[in-house]
């Protein structure tokens, strides 16, 4: 059971959900929010544990992760309003999609460029939980927050939490963005995993692609962004092999394989370029589906041993494109606790999905009503919810993570 970094890696896709291709517009009255909470339909069989081969080759990549030359970011975990109520056997790691170009965050290549984290989902480790040990909790981009500043705190879009422009110079500050969750939420989260659209594609990449079911409106989308939106990625990310491998979809019905950047457009697709495809395109709901089921795919081939992927050639070839607080072993420990509560035992079920999600906002609050709202503030379209429905969504935040509401206070 090789796979244990790639695991995190692909569930980093996820962060894909809420890019946008085309301008958001505030107004659009196509948003539809997805169900709260998938819920997977498991047996109440004891799930296996790792054998011992399994166990000596994770022992094996454990040690081999400490060699690699990787100095994760340093955050500063007083500053980051933890909540201290929340149980510990739940660890929380905030995946961050930016909405940079950049081909090395490491060097943080895009000084001059302003990155918002336009995705933040919560990714949620419960080792203990046989049935539901990976959970997702995404929130919307334009969701109105209160975001920590050194006067206080402002109200803004909560994808504006990351970082902050000085002397002309953007700086990359998850530690804000970290914190901007916990004070909102009552939540403990200290870990991070930043990517960019480059990361995306080379994980992708690096797996060999994939192979998707397609509706035909799909396939014809796919080809359709790449022309219109991926200029400066094939011009920098691409080299000749790449080019000469890719070839246009068939548009039409049915499986066909996907490389990193045509793999990266199929989750991307929100808005539909020809009405005859409206139905398929499904706007941002069906984007969120896409993207879910892209991460299962990918998450089910990382875990096939039969897929011959190398963890640590995909670690190895990822890192410049993730920024992170955790360390290769920190990681690996995580993973391997994972794997034990038997997750690799739904792996071949037909319709088989490994994650279970949550989204804020929600659709409708307990009483059945619509829980959010679009609204103006500060000359930005902005998601709001009063107070009554912002409160709900933490205590409903935290019982899909925990079964119960913990108060901060």
């Amino acid at each position: 059971m090789k796979r244990i970094l790639s695991i995190l890696l692909v569930l980093s896709l996820m962060l894909l959900q809420a890019i946008p291709v085309l301008a958001e517009n505030g107004d659009d009255d196509d948003l539809e929010i997805e169900e709260i909470v998938e819920n997977v339909d498991l047996d109440d069989e004891e799930k296996p544990s790792l054998s011992d081969e399994d166990l000596a080759e994770l022992e094996k990549i454990g040690q081999s992760l400490d060699s690699f030359e990787f100095e994760p970011y340093n955050v500063n975990t007083g500053s980051l309003e933890i909540n201290p109520n929340l149980p510990a056997n739940v660890i929380n790691i905030l995946l961050i999609g930016l909405d940079s170009r950049a081909e090395d965050l490491q060097d943080n290549a895009d000084k001059n460029s302003v990155k918002h984290a336009d995705v933040q989902i919560i990714l949620s480790l419960n080792p203990e939980d046989q049935v539901n040990p990976i959970k997702l909790t995404s929130f919307l981009r334009d969701t109105l927050v209160e975001i920590p500043t050194s006067n206080g705190y402002m109200k803004s879009k909560i994808t504006n939490s990351y970082g902050y422009y000085e002397n002309r110079i953007f700086h990359d500050f998850p530690d804000r963005t970290l914190q901007t969750i916990n004070h909102n939420f009552e939540m403990n989260v200290q870990y991070y995993v930043a990517i960019n659209f480059y990361g995306v594609v080379a994980i992708i990449d690096s797996m060999g692609g994939i192979d998707v079911d397609l509706n035909e409106g799909e396939a014809y989308h796919i080809n359709a962004y790449i022309d219109k939106n991926a200029g400066k990625m094939l011009n920098t990310y691409d080299t000749k092999e790449r080019k000469a491998a890719r070839q246009k979809l068939k548009v039409e019905a049915g499986v066909q394989h996907l490389d990193g950047l045509q793999a990266l457009m199929y989750a991307r697709i929100r808005s539909s370029l020809k009405k005859k495809y409206d139905s398929d395109i499904n706007g941002d709901w069906g984007r969120t589906a896409r993207t879910r089921h892209l991460l299962d795919l990918l998450m089910q081939k990382a875990l096939d041993k039969s897929s011959g992927i190398s963890l640590l050639d995909l670690f190895s070839e990822c890192l410049d494109y993730v920024s992170t607080n955790l360390n290769p072993s920190t990681v690996w420990d995580l993973m391997t606790k994972v794997l034990q509560s038997g997750i690799t035992s739904r792996l071949g079920e037909e319709n088989a999905t490994l994650i279970s999600q949550f989204r804020i906002p929600m659709d409708q609050n307990r009483s059945g009503k619509k829980a959010w709202s679009y609204e103006t503030v500060n000359g930005d379209s902005v998601v709001f919810m009063n107070s009554k429905n912002f409160q709900e969504s933490v205590e409903m935040l935290h019982e899909f993570i925990y079964g119960r509401y913990y108060p901060a206070k």
